[in-house]
């Protein structure tokens, strides 16, 4: 899709980069789009901190990987839009949910590069797609309800959205779906195990990358790095249209670098936003940063620096093959006050962390950080 235009920082700012100015309380797409979905929740989310970059770094080298298909039949395209359009049109049949996305995309984001006859076409090819992509979302997710899998109903929800606001009939299933989680219940599906959960307390401030950046907490939080192991423990798979559900920056890496096709085992996706905190009250915390060395790391990482010294650290997602597992490295922010905390991956049940008092020595400093 975008693959081929990420090449200035202006480019990247305007198309991909969800601001995170973090002391003005913006929170990522994604994370509002969690919210938005599970409905009436409570939630932290990465605002709580600021992280800021001491000086601009390269974004520069990241490549296309589409692979012309077929042409569409319409007038001659612009070199770089040609590939995304027939990409999309050849998944028009076995995938409608990311053909329509990938549609979309390019109306969305080529507006400049389109005549009014491309513009018709994609919109019309679009709507074509719609009954069968909604169909198909309506179908996985009632599917995913039935058989009390939060992880597939939460990121089908999240895709919908992205198809058309309210396109898919989710609630109440999915709110008392999201109750059933939060409260520990064995019926639900649990796709992944994690172990060896440890939190500790950090006073101050985070700095990594040669202290090119630094994650500061907003006033009345701190900061709590989390460890712990997780195994893929199933032989289901997600959904072909999964990476969706994420930011267009890390769907893109994803794509890049994780190498999908390659893979021939059932697999998940696994990315440091389905990481998450409960509180007592069940409140849900997002993580605010993705150490470096986290086994959570894509295999590349996109730094970005604001203007106002504010910046961002992008990670890809990674892919966890069946049976296979990883440690990760993880950072919240969180309320002072507040020392009883369970953590939750995306597709497991939560587990109680084990809290470790700033200053304290422990293997949350020396965990390996490796694929298992």
């Amino acid at each position: 899709m975008l693959e081929s235009r990420i090449q200035t920082t202006k480019k990247l700012q305007q198309i991909f980069f969800y601001r995170t100015n973090l002391t003005a309380g913006v929170a990522t797409l994604f994370a509002a789009m969690v919210f938005a979905v599970l409905l009436g929740g409570c939630a932290t989310d990465r605002s709580n901190s600021q992280l800021v970059a001491k000086k601009p770094v390269d974004v520069n080298g990241l490549a296309s990987t589409d692979k012309t298909l077929k042409t569409s039949p319409v007038e001659t395209w612009d070199k770089k839009i040609k590939s995304d359009v027939d990409a999309a049109v050849s998944l028009s049949e076995t995938d409608p949910v990311s053909s329509l996305l990938m549609l979309k995309s390019v109306i969305d984001h080529e507006t400049k590069g389109l005549t009014n006859t491309q513009k018709v076409w994609l919109s019309e090819k679009v709507e074509s797609l719609r009954a069968r992509a909604l169909e198909t979302l309506q179908t996985d997710f009632d599917q995913s309800i039935r058989t009390n899998d939060f992880r597939t109903a939460l990121l089908v929800s999240i895709v919908a959205d992205k198809v058309g606001k309210e396109s898919i009939k989710t609630q109440p299933a999915m709110t008392e779906l999201k109750n059933k989680v939060f409260a520990g219940q064995q019926e639900v599906i649990s796709v992944l195990s994690v172990s060896d959960a440890i939190g500790k307390f950090i006073e101050g401030s985070y700095s990594e990358i040669n202290n090119k950046f630094t994650l500061s907490p907003k006033q009345g939080f701190q900061l709590l790095r989390v460890t712990a192991s997780v195994r893929n423990t199933s032989s289901l798979a997600d959904k072909s249209y999964t990476l969706w559900a994420l930011e267009d920056m890390k769907r893109v890496m994803g794509q890049i670098n994780a190498k999908p096709d390659e893979h021939k085992s059932p697999y998940l996706w696994l990315d440091g936003s389905f990481v998450f905190l409960l509180t007592p009250a069940s409140d849900l915390i997002l993580s605010s940063h993705v150490c470096d060395g986290c086994g959570l790391h894509g295999g590349m990482t996109l730094t970005y620096s604001d203007k106002d010294g504010t910046g961002k650290v992008i990670t890809g997602p990674r892919i966890l093959d069946s049976g296979k597992g990883l440690d990760f490295d993880i950072l919240f922010s969180v309320p002072k006050g507040i020392t009883d905390y369970r953590l939750l991956v995306l597709g497991s049940t939560p587990i109680k962390l084990k809290i470790i008092p700033a200053g304290a020595q422990d293997k949350a400093e020396s965990r390996i950080k490796r694929p298992l």
